[in-house]
């Protein structure tokens, strides 16, 4: 039994640590040559997860601008 449940647990944790990997798009739809890179590379794909990431909070504290009454 023991056989069996190492390589699942492996196994779930290698899946873990791909979709870790992932960068803040969906490579799937990639086309440009720099976003592939990116797709292949872990350590580009984290920094640009954290760099997504610094933007969404950098927008999250941006003042919205007024809308003049008409």
């Amino acid at each position: 039994m023991s056989r069996l449940v190492v390589p699942c647990v492996l196994e779930a944790g290698a899946t873990v640590a791909v979709a870790a990997e992932k960068p803040s798009f969906d490579c799937g739809t990639a086309k440009a040559a720099r976003e592939k890179v990116v797709c292949r590379d872990a350590r580009l794909a984290a920094s640009d997860r954290a760099m997504a990431a610094a933007h969404r909070a950098d927008l999250s504290r941006a003042p919205v601008p007024s809308v003049p009454a008409e």
